[in-house]
């Protein structure tokens, strides 16, 4: 019993110190890009693929009408992957360690970093990730306003009539997986089941799905990243990279998937894009991605307790038959 009190004095003491020891780590890499070079302007991207997506389609806006003529990228290893399809818009990448970039995030949540970010060095550093910008909370709740409006309007401040930069993916030729797996051409179905940010488990959902897909004559595949991933009952494992999945998404036709930053990229294909989303997942409005205005055949689904209703919107969606025998 006493070694257990040990251990949870411990542990306590251990939490106070980590967030000073982030901070100092934070500060120490905030001037160290300052002084790694003295004539750019530093976009730090959020670790999330959704959120870095969206800004990067405004940062041509953003460096336009700031005059800024030197941008240096600042992000993680799993971001970086993206950073390639708008390789015109900034001339230089740093990529750092994701406790790095965390204890630099932890920076803008002190007195002294919205100081240093909203006054000093705004025009030195900008902060693209929503969570170092407090006030974003406050249009979570409210069903008309968008993660893209928020950077366009909050992060980078830019005209209300800025546009998007879509991104350039490098095309490809995916014959070589069309004969593989014998994809038919806009009568294939690619499920993606796996998120980061919505946890909910539409394994058995997905797998019903399926079933009444492939009655109505469709091929499925589940979309995996990796031999780990588990498939959905009834349909094919297909390992692809994000350039592959957004080249197959066009050639089949419908993509099916649990709300990630992946939907972020694939809704700049010409696809079909079912969108489920967990019911008690506050800020769905907020990520919806109607709200862009790229991709007019998405499609939100909400996902509850209610198997059979999910099916019933998503059946609409796709003008499938859901009483059709085998």
């Amino acid at each position: 019993m006493r070694r257990n009190n040990y251990l949870s004095h411990f542990n306590f003491i251990l939490s106070l110190c980590k967030r000073p020891i982030k901070l100092l780590i934070g500060i120490i890499t905030y001037i160290w890009l300052f002084l790694r070079n003295r004539m750019t302007h530093y976009i730090v991207l959020s670790d999330a693929l959704g959120d870095s997506i969206c800004a990067l389609t405004y940062l041509d806006e953003y460096k336009s009408q700031n005059g800024y003529e030197h941008i240096t990228i600042v992000c993680t290893k799993g971001v970086k992957r993206i950073c390639t399809f708008w390789n015109e818009t900034f001339e230089d990448l740093v990529c750092i360690d994701r406790k790095v970039m965390r204890s630099l995030w932890e920076i803008t949540r002190t007195l002294l970093g919205q100081y240093l970010y909203s006054f000093i060095h705004r025009d030195r550093i900008t902060f693209a990730q929503h969570y170092c910008n407090m006030i974003q909370r406050n249009y979570w709740g409210n069903k008309y306003y968008s993660l893209n409006q928020f950077i366009k309007d909050l992060v980078f401040q830019i005209a209300p009539d800025s546009k998007m930069q879509y991104p350039e993916i490098p095309h490809i030729n995916i014959k070589n997986l069309v004969e593989k797996y014998d994809i038919k051409k806009n009568k294939t179905v690619l499920l993606n089941p796996f998120a980061n940010s919505i946890k909910c488990d539409v394994f058995e959902l997905f797998g019903e799905i399926t079933d009444i897909l492939v009655r109505n004559g469709y091929s499925v595949f589940t979309l995996t990243s990796n031999e780990k991933d588990i498939p959905i009952r009834g349909t094919q494992p297909l390992q692809c990279n994000l350039v592959e999945a957004y080249w197959l998404a066009e050639y089949c036709g419908t993509i099916i998937a649990l709300r990630s930053g992946f939907l972020d990229l694939m809704v700049f294909a010409k696809c079909k894009i079912v969108s489920v989303v967990d019911k008690n997942y506050g800020p769905k409005d907020f990520y919806q991605l109607e709200k862009w205005g790229v991709n007019q055949d998405c499609y939100t689904v909400e996902y509850g307790n209610n198997d059979q209703e999910v099916i019933k919107q998503i059946k609409d969606v796709m003008y499938l038959d859901v009483d059709k025998e085998q």
